[in-house]
């Protein structure tokens, strides 16, 4: 669906022919390009400020915006949307830290770490040992801010050789062509919990593709992602050897204009089943 001319195309839309419009549109840049990277850094500065202190957590990274556009105005604390997603976390990384006094984490298309800093917020008893799995330009702009967490290219298989007590990837696994070989990926290297957050699921359709145009953050570029079927998700899961542990409601709302069934997020909490 196309938009007419002078009308302003939707953030959200449905692409019927799947994810080869990525091979076909040269608008779909996705999210390996510099002006992510920028955005990134512009942000980073707003967002470790407001994880300090003992105020509310209910900030997303990308909600420092507003200071960076609104000619330094606060950053906000008080998404309920927001408070929702860093309280599932929070929760998740004590069930994972539970008897243990330091946590190996593995965050998959975690951008620059952000989570690193909101983990040790939520849990400063523990010593995190924080890992993420990003695009080359990510892991290069995660080096250089935040050196106390480690980074590794996604497409490699450096991060694929040890074993981590957290594997999660949130509001990125539908990000990826390839989900289910990815997921299995993340399965494979845990050693405990594996939590998927910010999860798009839909519930009478199977899983399709939705684009993301990013113009309203400013960055230029445009992404393709799934909208992914609740029951094949959790049977995908079960195929690598994760059981569901608990189910959480996320509050994000993406409509996307044409599409057979508009999606609900979620999160899921998994832990590997023992073998035998």
């Amino acid at each position: 669906m196309r938009a007419a001319a002078g009308v302003a195309k939707p953030q959200w839309e449905y692409v019927p022919e799947g994810w080869s419009r990525a091979y076909s549109d040269e608008s779909i840049t996705g999210w390996d390009v510099e002006a992510v990277a920028e955005r990134h850094r512009q942000l980073w500065p707003l967002w470790t400020r407001a994880l300090e202190g003992n105020g509310m957590l209910g900030v997303d990274f990308w909600c420092p915006m507003r200071a960076l556009d609104g000619g330094g105005q606060p950053v906000f604390t008080d998404y309920p949307w927001a408070h929702n997603a860093a309280m599932s976390f929070g929760y998740v990384i004590a069930r994972a830290a539970h008897g243990k006094d330091t946590l190996s984490v593995l965050d998959f298309g975690g951008g620059i770490g952000q989570f690193a800093p909101l983990a040790r917020a939520l849990l400063p008893e523990v010593e995190i040992d924080y890992h993420v799995a990003e695009t080359p330009t990510m892991c290069s702009l995660g080096s250089e801010l935040n050196p106390g967490a480690h980074f590794h290219d996604s497409r490699g298989d450096d991060w694929e050789q040890r074993r981590y007590d957290l594997t999660l990837a949130s509001g990125a696994l539908q990000c990826t062509e390839h989900w289910q070989d990815n997921l299995a990926r993340i399965a494979r290297v845990a050693s405990g919990h594996v939590f998927l957050s910010r999860v798009p699921v839909v519930f009478s359709t199977p899983t399709f593709v939705v684009l993301q145009r990013a113009e309203s953050y400013g960055l230029g570029t445009e992404f393709l992602g799934w909208y992914i079927n609740r029951e094949e998700l959790l049977e995908t899961a079960s195929g690598t050897g994760l059981a569901l542990e608990r189910e959480f409601v996320m509050m994000d709302h993406t409509p996307a204009v044409g599409a057979p069934e508009q999606a609900t997020y979620r999160g899921f909490l998994f832990r590997p089943v023992p073998p035998g």
